[in-house]
């Protein structure tokens, strides 16, 4: 399904079109680097697959964006959240995310991807960020992207996964 309406976190504006916009890391929860990058959000789906285990369906959370760069034209990416659900009642789900992907999308000049986020993935983190990894990784089993892959995607993982609900909401009388 589509979302009808954007993620609404705080630090967020709209553009003359009425388009959400946040940073990188506010969109990706301080996940990817750079920070700082102003990303333009599209319709956000949610495809449903059925899964292997009986049950339990495999749930993501396509977020289309573009980056908004100063010198330079924007970058059109996506990051791609992966989740399983599983029915606890008629009207909720159980959710559990257990890592995502950001990507560029068809047609992003690569050259410039690669610009962009190589030397922040190449950098060495401060103290600061390298103590709250540690935390994250102990808490979350959270495992940042540390290089570009050959597509030039950066994953992540979360090997103990929050889990969450997802209440459904249905419009007709029955």
């Amino acid at each position: 399904w589509q979302q009808i309406n954007a993620p609404e976190y705080s630090g967020g504006t709209r553009d003359a079109s009425g388009a959400f916009q946040y940073t990188l890391g506010r969109l990706s929860f301080g996940i990817f680097q750079p920070k700082d990058l102003m990303c333009t959000l599209g319709p956000i789906l949610n495809p449903l697959k059925e899964s292997a285990v009986a049950g339990v369906i495999e749930y993501e959370i396509e977020i289309p964006f573009s980056i908004e760069r100063d010198n330079g034209p924007s970058l059109s990416a996506e990051i791609i959240n992966f989740a399983t659900c599983a029915v606890e009642t008629d009207t909720r789900l159980s959710v559990s995310f257990s890592g995502g992907v950001m990507r560029p999308a068809e047609g992003s000049d690569r050259p410039v991807w690669r610009e962009v986020f190589g030397p922040t993935l190449a950098a060495k983190p401060g103290k600061r960020v390298r103590v709250m990894n540690w935390l994250l990784r102990g808490l979350l089993g959270l495992i940042k992207p540390s290089q570009l892959g050959d597509d030039d995607a950066m994953s992540y993982q979360m090997t103990k996964a929050p889990k969450g609900h997802l209440d459904v909401l249905y419009l007709d009388d029955e």
